[in-house]
């Protein structure tokens, strides 16, 4: 039965990831394939807390481009641990016409690696999952077969 819990815990750990990767995935792929292209200018970082040691902050580049004549700001979702010259200067950026606040740098790592590194562990989770069903599953055959099926009564051979 605990080994039941456990698999069962797997599958749900795959799933709670890959769901979070999911509407990332998308959101990307849609700013990617029909979202507008300009240049951004990186003009400051925000600090939050949450690097690695607790006392490195992470940095958030804040972006502005413009369109239609206005100035639109946003703070990218990804930050950096470290300091602040990793991102700086003019960037890619690709944003929604409809939404311009909906933006995001065009690079690699702020466009596609937070979802691609999502569905990677969720599938390692699932690739586990599945390798401790079938060897559950194996143990309990060959336990079958050395013992027999429950209810079946022994056969005689002459």
């Amino acid at each position: 039965m605990l080994r039941l819990i456990v698999i069962a815990g797997t599958f749900l750990i795959a799933a709670i990831i890959l769901a979070t990767a999911i509407p990332a995935f998308f959101n990307a792929a849609w700013l990617a394939a029909f979202g507008t292209e300009t240049t951004g200018t990186v003009i400051s970082h925000q600090a939050r807390a949450g690097g690695s040691t607790k006392r490195t902050p992470m940095l958030y580049p804040v972006v502005e481009f413009s369109y239609l004549g206005e100035t639109v700001r946003f703070t990218e979702e990804k930050g950096q641990e470290g300091k602040a010259g990793r991102l700086a200067g003019n960037v890619p950026v690709y944003f929604n016409a409809d939404n311009p606040a909906t933006a995001s740098v065009s690079t690699f790592i702020y466009l596609w690696y937070d979802p691609l590194v999502r569905i990677l562990i969720s599938s390692l989770f699932f690739g586990m999952g599945a390798w401790m069903l079938r060897s559950s599953r194996s143990a309990t055959e060959t336990s079958r077969h050395v013992r027999g099926s429950p209810g079946t009564p022994p056969t005689s051979h002459p």
